[in-house]
């Protein structure tokens, strides 16, 4: 016999049990929502971190690809890559390493926060923190034997999958930079570099994820126990009126709608076609109307278009596949994010769905204000800013910021009048020169808005529009939509110095924001103080210590006398070693004539050098920074102090070298491509006039090359290609090119030659020498070639043309049967070609 849940329990009974489930759903929910997002996050952070150490690794294997090559000795190689390395940090604690596969314990190659460690052996008992480890693309973690030596596991990882994680404790860097004393558990992802037997890896603080979660978690629940103790309350009450069932239940709906009317978020519950069901009161205000009006009411219809398609095909994707989104958007400067959850009828089947818009507003607005003030201050710091500027790039970034239709800011001179510094409009509104805003402050308030009040009393106002106000400009910011201004005081060494005036579309927002926007107002005053005075020495503690460029000060003789942490991580001296010394420390000696001169010139007359200059490391190596050095006056406009900013760019260089030479040169071989051998060939026709020398462009190509690949493998195939490429450069002159079009395809241009016999001895050794066998693991494999001559310059010769001439000869050579030469079929003199063959 079927038991239901209910069974034959009072509705007193069943109340409660329905309020037991939603509890304990909504707790089993918050703690699956919890769990799973955590999972995302960890996933999306060690994936980030497995894709940057196979970029570190991919650094590594080209410095060895230089070394294998001949071009860099191994030392050489490892030290480029290892400090190449060591400055690729992404993040406060992200970082790489390098240590080797040494036994029985591993030494440290590389480690930029705690250089200490670096060439000793890692045995100390501190390192005893690895738990667990994952070998290759394994998931599954295995448990180590007791805490074991977290480097000793790194190795066991790399040396048995070649890759893969480990699971540890290890410390973080402190904000002064030092490393903590606590240890934090750490998810490392680590790779073997077999040609040096070495490991790179890096990896995750676990805690700070679960610090994020933990964080938002907290403000989840305590939203969920409030919900829960609101419904229970509910409940308790509809539980105690058992007599009146059906006045009961219209009561508990009345309730829970004032439940879901006292969120302060939007409510809303939508069929499959965008039809509002029911919405609360917080959501029916923001369409100005009342939740009875839109029910029934067509919800994608009530949006702008671009944003009523977006919608709509969210809502059917949630009900199509059963499973909730998230979505952010933004409406009249408002911020948005939407969840969407699916809505189950009685078979199980989802056939509407809930919606529940948050306002993150002020979340997005905090971030992006204090992005303006991060660049202010660094503009502050870099350059002599005026308070025009500061005040101008305050205006053009504030205005979206809140939705603003226009922004200006004025200043209160002491005859009187208002001087506009700065003003700024969204693109599309032209109002604020439609008439002459406000021109003195100590006279009548005859002006909109009211800026004169407002830096004449020092408190903010705000000012809606009306159809009262007949001033032509007020006039004109109505036409433009505007609905209010707020106006507030700037005030500068405790007085009001002037104005800020902010026009907005949207009266509500500016209300609700007015408390912040005072804030930004003083954050404002303050950028505005520093532009006024340039009070450089007093803001240094205060901001320069935390930026990313180095920066030191020196005196008029140029002696130190501060300098940023970063300063001490770029130049490697500690602060109290350049303390006293000049910048000669770090000076390339060879340079004092010319760069130095120059800047000595420019700075000792008041005047900013900006410009790129090699460095000295404190351990000898030469990089490229880029350098401004500020001249800074005193009283008798006489230079008192230098401010030097040095950004490391060498990286920055180093990368654009390497991929100006990968578009240029071949990978495999280091030929020169198709691409730079039509430059260089179309610069050897007309060299070639003008030398009164002919030239010749030969055109190679491997005979059964493709037998090769087929049967030894396209390894046995590339190492063939390297092979016959060393050859080809060791043959040709210093003033000829070889180039590799692709494939087995080579050409040669030979400038400079008296006779066509010279290209043709040329030619025949390329075919004598390529004809030598190839040692293969597999035993030596012979690899002919056939060769078309075309010669340079003629008559309106075009490099296409050209090299179609040597083709078509050496595919010539081909069809008399391999391994032969022939040259261009040419004019009066040449009306054979001649032909070489072994």
């Amino acid at each position: 016999m079927k038991h239901h849940l209910f069974g034959n329990k009072s509705i007193h009974n069943r109340i409660w049990i329905i309020v037991v489930l939603f509890i304990t759903g909504t707790i089993l929910a918050h703690l699956i929502d919890a769990s799973a997002l955590r999972d995302s996050l960890l996933r999306e952070k060690t994936a980030q971190t497995r894709h940057l150490v196979e970029s570190g690794y991919s650094i590594l294997a080209h410095y060895q690809g230089l070394q294998a090559s001949g071009k860099l000795s191994e030392a050489e190689a490892k030290k480029i890559a290892s400090e190449t390395i060591r400055s690729m940090r992404y993040g406060d604690n992200e970082y790489f390493w390098l240590n080797d596969t040494g036994q029985p314990f591993p030494k440290m190659i590389m480690h930029p926060l705690q250089p200490e460690l670096e060439g000793k052996t890692l045995e100390s008992e501190k390192f005893n923190s690895a738990t667990q480890v994952s070998y290759g693309d394994s998931e599954n973690f295995v448990n180590t034997d007791g805490p074991k030596n977290l480097f000793i596991a790194f190795a066991d990882v790399a040396n048995r999958s070649g890759y893969g994680f480990v699971r540890y404790e290890w410390y973080k860097q402190t904000n002064d930079g030092a490393s903590s004393t606590t240890k934090y558990s750490k998810l490392s992802f680590v790779k073997k570099f077999e040609p040096w037997g070495w490991i790179i890896g890096s990896g995750i603080y676990i805690d700070d994820i679960d610090e994020a979660l933990s964080l938002q978690s907290r403000h989840q629940l305590i939203r969920a126990t409030l919900l829960c103790i609101l419904l229970l309350i509910v409940a308790g009450i509809i539980a105690q009126s058992t007599r009146k069932i059906e006045l009961d239940l219209k009561n508990s709906q009345v309730r829970m709608q004032a439940l879901i009317d006292a969120t302060s978020e939007t409510v809303l519950l939508l069929g499959h076609k965008g039809e509002i069901q029911a919405i609360n009161q917080f959501g029916a205000q923001r369409f100005t109307k009342k939740p009875e009006d839109l029910l029934g009411e067509n919800f994608f219809a009530m949006l702008p278009k671009s944003l009523a398609n977006s919608r709509q095909l969210a809502v059917e994707q949630v009900i199509a596949t059963a499973e909730p989104i998230t979505l952010n958007d933004e409406r009249n400067g408002i911020q948005f994010e939407n969840s969407i959850y699916p809505v189950y009828d009685a078979k199980g089947l989802a056939v509407s769905v809930a919606v529940y818009a948050k306002d993150i507003t002020e979340q997005h607005q905090e971030k992006a204000i204090a992005e303006i003030f991060r660049h202010l201050d660094m503009v502050l710091l870099k350059w002599q800013m005026n308070t025009a500027t500061v005040a101008q790039i305050f205006c053009d970034n504030i205005l979206p910021v809140f939705n603003l239709a226009a922004a200006w800011i004025g200043k209160a001179e002491r005859d009187g009048r208002i001087t506009i510094v700065a003003q700024s409009e969204m693109v599309d509104q032209h109002f604020l020169d439609s008439a002459e805003l406000p021109l003195h402050w100590n006279q009548a308030d005859t002006g909109w808005p009211p800026v004169p009040a407002v830096i004449r009393s020092g408190y903010r106002q705000i000012s809606e529009v009306s159809d009262s106000l007949v001033l032509p400009h007020s006039r004109a910011a109505i036409d433009a939509g505007v609905q209010s201004t707020i106006t507030l005081p700037l005030t500068l060494q405790g007085t009001t110095w002037g104005a800020l005036a902010l026009y907005s579309k949207n009266a509500a927002l500016v209300t609700g924001a007015q408390q912040r926007l005072a804030g930004i107002a003083s954050r404002l005053s303050v950028s505005l103080e520093s532009a006024r005075q340039q009070e450089w020495l007093s803001l240094l503690d205060l901001a320069l210590t935390s930026v990313e460029q180095a920066v030191f000060i020196s005196d008029a003789k140029t002696h130190i006398l501060w300098a940023n942490q970063a300063f001490s991580r770029i130049s490697g001296y500690t602060q109290q070693e350049v303390i006293e010394k000049t910048p000669e420390l770090f000076h390339v000696q060879d340079q004092a004539s010319t760069k130095f001169s120059e800047i000595r010139n420019t700075t000792s007359k008041g005047q900013t050098f900006d410009g790129e200059i090699d460095f000295v490391h404190k351990d000898g190596h030469i990089f490229q920074v880029h350098k401004i050095i500020t001249p800074l006056l005193d009283e008798n406009n006489q230079v008192s102090n230098f401010v030097t900013i040095i950004e490391d760019i060498s990286q920055r260089k180093g990368m654009e070298a390497q991929v100006q030479h990968m578009a240029h040169y071949d990978t495999l071989t280091d030929l020169p491509n198709r691409t730079l051998f039509q430059q260089l060939l179309k610069q050897a026709i007309p060299a070639a006039r003008r030398s009164e020398k002919m030239g010749a462009l030969l055109f190679i190509d491997l005979d059964k090359f493709k037998a090769i690949n087929d049967r030894e493998g396209h390894a046995a195939g590339d190492f063939v290609l390297v092979e016959i490429s060393r050859r080809l450069k060791e043959l040709v002159r210093e003033s000829d090119t070889v180039a590799r079009l692709g494939g087995d395809e080579f050409t040669a241009i030979l400038p400079g030659l008296n006779t066509r016999e010279e290209a043709l001895l040329i030619a025949e050794k390329i075919r004598l020498a390529i004809n030598k066998p190839v040692e293969l693991a597999s035993g030596p494999i012979s690899v002919g070639c056939s060769i078309g001559i075309a010669y340079f310059p003629q008559e309106n010769q075009a490099p296409d043309e050209l090299l179609s001439t040597a083709d078509k000869a050496m595919y010539e050579a081909k069809q008399a049967g391999h391994n032969m030469i022939r040259e261009q079929a040419g004019e009066a003199e040449m009306t054979a070609p001649k032909t070489v063959s072994s």
